[in-house]
């Protein structure tokens, strides 16, 4: 659903469907890109008002949102819902109690965001640029904080038309011209830096905002929305190499329109704990220690603590804070699902299937707990039971790797060779670099006499797997015989 918020228009979903923890359920048929209402806000009575006699124009604008006419925060709300992002390595989150599509056009998007912007070792915050960094970067302009917010994304940006390339120049100079004077750029100045960048001289957009490599994205060159003074130079444009971000701080992008005090401090740590999924001990020892501050009513912290709990191994305090919730809210099934994998870490059977037999009931099931259940019922050694989870897991979630090889182990257990080859093979076309696929087709093909086949499935895994040394080891062990 986080994808299908920026992607493409809101799908036909029941209401509270999109709530924390509910499954990602779409209907047989979804809109085909983003369309009008993400943009002007629902258009249902906007459409009904246009087919009333005689036709009430001031009622027909009070239906339906200009974003032009919004204040120009709100306005440039509408665009930040998607474009707004200060760092891809940690995407905001969500206010707790809001579900994914609830936000429109017109309400402050700090009330369903909380952005948040980071800190790297060892470089500034205005030299970053990311592929998805439109606004941050045009928000540290001068041109646009002197504008006192005349200049915004439509300055520019006709959402209902794409500018003809042999039109660019000529439009994003017009824009410019709105305010700067034509006389007031230094052309024979600015000319020479340009032509030297390949640009052409009277050219202002591609002159002061500049293409440049995105670090997320180092294939991709992509404008630059920093209004500089200056053209830059071929630097902007050379090679980078790919290179896992380091975070030494989170901050809230805008802590005057965010949560404050205690509340802005839980949503930091609850961030960064939904982020590495509990594997950050210093942001799961801040999460714990600010819940017992602030003791927000909704649940996504106390889950995210739950998971962080479990993460560090603190088996007793995972249960309790998953206790808790479902104390408050028995059909949470996130929370019934990881009890249940608590249960199991604590080697108590029977109760952690009985959780995650309860998440799966009453179709509030999520891919993950039917394969988590599948992977229970596998370890124990019920594979017939375990079969029908995994398959209800790929029906949900086709593209779901892990399933795929736990399919196969299953279906070879249960003496079906082709269904468990089946399995293994479509798990090494949806991830190629998976070792544990790779080692198991081989062995199940070699039990079959097909040596000359596994044989040639090891060498592709001993070249292409993420940890080929057992693959190497099978190889070395067979490739004599």
């Amino acid at each position: 659903r986080e994808c299908m918020f920026c992607h493409n228009a809101y799908p036909e979903v029941p209401a509270g469907s999109d709530a924390h923890g509910q499954p990602h359920r779409f209907p047989a048929e979804l809109p085909e890109g983003v369309g009008c209402q993400r943009c002007h806000g629902p258009g249902a009575e906007h459409s009904r008002a246009a087919m009333r006699e005689p036709i009430d124009f001031a009622r027909l604008h009070e239906t339906i949102v200009n974003p032009a006419r919004l204040a120009p925060r709100l306005r440039d709300d509408v665009c930040h819902g998607c474009h707004m992002q200060p760092s891809v390595a940690l995407p905001g989150k969500r206010r707790f109690g809001r579900g994914d599509y609830s936000f429109r056009p017109g309400e402050p998007l700090a009330d369903y965001l909380v952005a948040m912007d980071v800190d790297e070792p060892g470089a500034d915050r205005s030299e970053r640029f990311e592929i998805n960094h439109h606004p941050y970067r045009l928000r540290q302009s001068r041109c646009f904080t002197e504008s006192a917010g005349a200049l915004s994304c439509l300055t520019c940006h006709d959402p209902h038309r794409k500018v003809p390339a042999t039109q660019r120049a000529a439009h994003y100079r017009a824009a410019c011209l709105g305010c700067h004077a034509a006389d007031a750029c230094r052309l024979q100045e600015m000319g020479s830096a340009a032509t030297a960048s390949g640009v052409a001289a009277d050219a202002c957009a591609a002159c002061h905002m500049s293409r440049r490599r995105t670090q997320d994205v180092v294939q991709v060159v992509m404008t630059d929305h920093r209004i500089r003074r200056r053209p830059g130079g071929p630097e902007l444009l050379a090679p980078l190499t790919r290179a896992e971000p380091v975070i030494d701080d989170v901050r809230l992008l805008d802590p005057a329109r965010g949560p404050a005090g205690a509340l802005a401090e839980l949503y930091r740590a609850y961030t960064v704990v939904e982020l590495t999924r509990g594997r950050h001990a210093d942001a799961v020892a801040r999460l714990e220690k600010t819940l017992r501050q602030v003791l927000p009513a909704a649940l996504e912290p106390y889950l995210a603590l739950a998971q962080g709990q479990f993460e560090q191994r603190r088996g007793a305090a995972a249960q309790a804070t998953l206790e808790s919730i479902l104390a408050r809210s028995p059909d949470y099934p996130k929370a019934r699902e990881l009890l249940g994998l608590v249960h199991s870490g604590f080697d108590r059977r029977e109760e952690a299937l009985a959780q995650l037999l309860a998440a799966v009931e009453g179709g509030r099931d999520r891919p993950e707990a039917r394969y988590n259940l599948a992977a229970l019922l596998t370890g124990y050694g019920r594979f017939a039971e375990a079969l029908p989870h995994l398959e209800r897991a790929l029906e949900m979630r086709p593209n779901m790797t892990q399933a795929w090889v736990y399919l196969g182990a299953v279906q070879k257990e249960l003496g079906r060779p082709a269904e468990a080859e089946r399995g293994y093979r479509r798990a090494l076309e949806l991830e190629p670099s998976l070792s544990r696929a790779y080692l198991a087709l081989g062995k199940l093909l070699m039990a079959q006499g097909r040596r000359t086949e596994a044989l040639r499935t090891w060498r592709h895994g001993a070249q292409y797997a993420a940890r080929p040394e057992e693959i190497v080891a099978a190889l070395a062990a067979n490739a004599a015989r």
